[in-house]
């Protein structure tokens, strides 16, 4: 199935073309890093960055890799992130 995502519980699904960079697997400390593009409108896409490394999780979409569109972090996007 490929990977999806959506702003809110009102919003569609869109499809994600993920970039696998990095995937951390561990028995002590479980981590990630994960790098996607999705298309906001035709002819612009956002960068997702998704993560969880040393106990943190975090969450940013930015449109031509500067201008922030969303940013998740804290504990409970750290607990998500864990559930991953």
């Amino acid at each position: 199935m490929p990977d999806s995502i959506r702003r809110n519980a009102r919003q569609p699904w869109r499809f994600l073309a993920a970039a696998y960079r990095r995937q951390l697997i561990g028995i002590h400390e479980p981590g990630f890093v994960w790098v996607a593009r999705m298309q906001v409108a035709p002819l612009l896409s956002a960068r997702i960055l998704d993560c969880y490394e040393s106990g943190n999780g975090f969450l940013e979409a930015r449109l031509f890799g500067s201008l922030r569109l969303a940013r998740a972090a804290g504990p409970e996007t750290s607990k998500g992130e864990l559930m991953r």
